[in-house]
C-alpha cells in the first residue's frame, strides 16, 4: 500500500502548502507505514493521487525556477568577465584594480558553482518509481527522494 518502493518517498511543494512523506514499514511488514501530511502531522490516509501529483509538479516547478535563476547569474558573470577582459585588452586601469575585480568574480563564480552543484544533486535525486498501488496502477511518477526544496 502506498507509492514508495524505497525506504522514504517525499513530495513537497516549494510554498509548503502540500507536504507529504511516506515512511515504509519494517522489512517484515508488507503493508503499513506512516504517512505524514501537511506540517508533518501523522495522517490516517495517504494522500490522493491528485494531491501527490500536485505536490510533485510544485517541486518540479520550484526546481526549474531555481535553475533558471542560476542560468541568469551565470550569464551576468560571463558579461562581467568580458568587461574585465576588455579592460585588459585596452590596458586600461591598474593591475591592482584588475586583480581585485578578478578576485571578486572568482568568488562569485565559486558561489554559483556551489549552487549549480546543489541543483544537480537535487535533480539526480528525482527518480522514477514504478507504481505499486493497485488503486492507481498507472502510477509512474517522479518522486523526489529525501529531497526538500527549502
Amino acid at each position: 500500500m502506498g507509492v514508495a518502493s524505497a525506504d522514504h518517498a517525499v513530495a513537497e511543494e516549494h510554498s509548503g502548502a502540500i507536504y507529504y512523506t511516506y515512511t515504509a514499514p519494517a522489512a517484515t511488514d508488507s503493508f503499513g507505514g506512516v504517512w505524514r501530511g501537511i506540517g508533518g502531522q501523522a495522517t490516517a490516509e495517504e494522500p490522493s493521487h491528485a494531491e501527490l501529483l500536485a505536490a510533485i509538479q510544485g517541486a518540479r516547478v520550484a526546481l526549474e525556477g531555481e535553475i533558471e535563476t542560476v542560468a541568469v547569474e551565470v550569464n551576468l558573470l560571463r558579461a562581467d568577465l568580458r568587461k574585465v577582459s576588455d579592460k585588459v585588452k585596452v590596458a586600461g586601469g591598474t593591475i591592482v584594480d584588475l586583480q581585485t575585480e578578478v578576485g571578486t568574480l572568482r568568488k562569485q563564480m565559486a558561489q554559483v558553482s556551489s549552487t549549480v552543484g546543489k541543483l544537480e544533486e537535487r535533480c539526480t535525486l528525482m527518480q522514477i518509481l514504478p507504481g505499486n498501488d493497485q488503486t492507481f496502477p498507472e502510477w509512474n511518477v517522479i518522486l523526489p527522494l529525501s529531497c526538500t526544496l527549502k
